[in-house]
């Protein structure tokens, strides 16, 4: 005798397993239907009292006005708001100026050797400066003429690929 044969398998639907089970009258395959699908059913009618309550619609709105209701909603809370691109392009601008201020100082000391070997001209290091310059208007940071005039000289010296190291965090 194997171990099994005295568990049995609960099963939330159909027939207990094994050979020698009773062949289900047409009568009680019917009942068993009907149930399963009653079930279905009132899960299903659950689950959209759930959703309309949750989008806030009337409980008895049509199951096709509350899918189109919850798709609007949906759509309108992904679609992209002006003050969001704004915050995002004002947060990769501060990353990029703590990226920029990070290579001036990298740029700087290593600038010290080649400057005694005289080995090839790059743009001056900008010094540490005070605080940048916002725009009262639009409340973004303005470059000084000289921080301008050193990321120019970098572009036309076509040194960037020379000054970002692999560590800096994009």
């Amino acid at each position: 005798m194997s171990e099994n044969q005295g568990l049995t398998v609960i099963r939330k639907r159909g027939r207990p397993a094994g050979r020698n089970r009773v062949a289900l009258t047409l009568e009680e395959r019917r009942a068993r239907n009907a149930q399963y699908e009653r079930e279905r059913r009132e899960e299903t009618a659950a689950a959209t009292r759930e959703l309309a309550e949750a989008a806030g619609c009337p409980p008895d709105i049509s199951t096709g006005d509350l899918l189109t209701t919850v798709i609007e909603t949906l759509r309108r809370r992904m679609a992209p708001r002006p003050g969001d691109e704004i915050a995002d392009l004002r947060r990769v601008n501060k990353k990029l100026k703590a990226q920029v201020i990070k290579l001036e100082r990298m740029l700087g000391q290593e600038q010290l050797p080649s400057q005694e070997t005289g080995a090839q001209e790059s743009p001056p290091a900008l010094p540490v400066q005070e605080p940048p310059l916002e725009s009262e208007a639009s409340g973004l940071q303005l470059l000084s003429p000289h921080e301008l005039q050193y990321l120019e000289n970098l572009f036309d010296n076509d040194r960037m690929g020379e000054i970002l190291p692999s560590e800096v965090e994009f």
